[in-house]
């Protein structure tokens, strides 16, 4: 499995990180990011790293969103 670089924007409406780019290289999702989110305020942009499949992206999502759901609640810091 090679390693697979995902962009994840958090959702002010939803307060989630949804994917929304990802590549084999990581210098093509930080451009990207630079270049399409520039209004995006990077604490609401992580580029995650998986494997490339569809379960271990939406795995790390759905930990990103565990992680900052348990930081907004003070439980964890």
């Amino acid at each position: 499995m090679k390693k697979y670089f995902t962009l994840a924007i958090f959702d002010n409406d939803t307060k989630k990180f949804h994917a929304e780019f990802g590549d084999y290289e990581r210098q093509t999702v930080r451009d990207e990011a630079e270049f399409t989110y520039y209004y995006t305020p990077k604490k609401h942009m992580k580029i995650i790293t998986t494997g490339d499949n569809q379960q271990s992206i939406e795995q790390a999502i759905w930990a990103l969103n565990i992680d900052h759901t348990l930081k907004s609640k003070g439980l964890i810091k």
